[in-house]
């Protein structure tokens, strides 16, 4: 987009974010923060959605919003509000759109280890991956996501889970190539 009258032409600017999110950044502030603007970029590319206005970021209402971006592009939650990456709910919906999104929730989640078993519980045992280095050493939080998902072992390698019988038999139990993830003493 050039002009500044073409960057303030809302119908203009809904035709370009339509065949290329991420040319919001050019759009006029008034259209960064028009809703529908923004919500045809994020559907374009989830990414999109840093170029919206702040006060449409950080807006509680956007919820479906900040989904369908995710779904986009899991970064895509990188550009939610800090209050949204605090929210334990609004999170669990971001995280069954796209487990990859819990890499940019706040770390105060990911060491809740009541939270970590409920995404656990929803989305698998893959979400261990960004759980804290604490609860990646967590018996009953390891054991849980080894049981739904074998490969998970592979976030504990480093830990001494890796060499405990119970969690390596559990997660081999459930995928048989999550012994590579296994200790060598293990592997014997």
């Amino acid at each position: 987009m050039a002009s500044r009258q073409l960057q303030e032409n809302k119908e203009v600017v809904l035709e370009v974010v339509k065949l290329n999110g991420e040319q919001l950044c050019y759009a006029s502030q008034s259209l960064k923060n028009d809703y529908e603007v923004v919500l045809e970029a994020v559907k374009q590319n989830g990414l999109a959605l840093n170029y919206a206005s702040y006060e449409l970021a950080e807006n509680k209402e956007i919820v479906d919003f900040i989904l369908e971006a995710v779904a986009r592009n899991c970064k895509a939650f990188k550009f939610a509000s800090g209050e949204l990456k605090t929210d334990r709910q609004f999170v669990l919906q971001v995280a069954n759109q796209h487990v990859g999104s819990l890499e940019f929730a706040c770390d105060e989640l990911r060491n809740d280890k009541e939270f970590m078993l409920t995404l656990i519980e929803q989305c698998g045992g893959v979400v261990l991956e960004y759980a804290s280095h604490q609860l990646q050493r967590d018996k009953e939080v390891v054991m849980k996501a080894v049981k739904s998902y074998g490969c998970a072992l592979q976030h504990v390698s480093t830990t001494d889970l890796a060499y405990d019988k119970e969690i390596v038999l559990e997660a081999v139990k459930q995928h048989g190539s999550a012994l590579r993830y296994a200790s060598e003493e293990m592997k014997r």
